[in-house]
């Protein structure tokens, strides 16, 4: 089982083009960044964060569908939770398939977060659930992957993960900002009040 895990990581890995585990690897790292100055540059962080989105979208895309082999029957299967059996069951090219496809929303989930300061938790699920079944259908009338509803719902599940990771990181952001600054005014007003005592 374990060289089965193996070969399908090293597979899953040949089958994904360069150019996208760079490119997610990019946009990880960027949107940390952008994260972690939320409070220097708000809104041209936002703006780029919201370019950031609409090109790994764009990404999610070509993975997805622009870039798949075709397929002469439209595979599909739109039982929802049909995969869940043999994954308990231990199919591990399933289990592997549901986490790529729960991690690959992660990032969208984030950068909305940093987008759209108003964005709900609920806003995010809907969001990446509409992405997600823009994809299915793409897949189903182009012939271009395997459409079914439980790529819909772990695509929708990274993406509110990938929220709420963005609201822990700017909570997190925020408050040591908040820290610093009432540190460096508690300093400023006691050296203000030594002084005057001393005068």
């Amino acid at each position: 089982m374990i060289e089965q895990f193996r070969n399908t990581i090293i597979g899953l890995a040949h089958n994904v083009p360069t150019t996208v585990h760079v490119a997610m690897i990019a946009l990880a790292v960027l949107a940390v960044l952008l994260a972690e100055t939320s409070y220097i540059i708000n809104q041209k962080r936002r703006f780029a964060a919201g370019v950031l989105l609409a090109l790994y979208i764009c990404i999610i895309y070509c993975h997805t569908v622009i870039f798949r082999p075709f397929d002469e029957l439209a595979q599909h299967n739109f039982m929802p939770f049909w995969s869940y059996k043999p994954i308990l069951e231990g199919n591990v090219n399933l289990i592997i398939d549901c986490i790529v496809n729960v991690l690959m929303f992660v990032p969208v989930g984030f950068l909305l977060g940093c987008t759209f300061h108003n964005l709900t938790i609920w806003g995010a699920i809907l969001f990446g659930a509409c992405i997600s079944v823009s994809i299915e259908a793409l897949q189903f009338f182009f012939h271009r992957g395997f459409a079914e509803v439980d790529d819909v719902l772990h695509n929708a599940l990274g993406c509110l993960i990938g929220y709420l990771l963005y609201r822990a990181v700017a909570w997190v952001v925020g408050n040591i900002a908040s820290g610093v600054i009432g540190n460096f005014a508690c300093k400023i007003i006691g050296k203000g009040k030594s002084t005057d005592s001393r005068k």
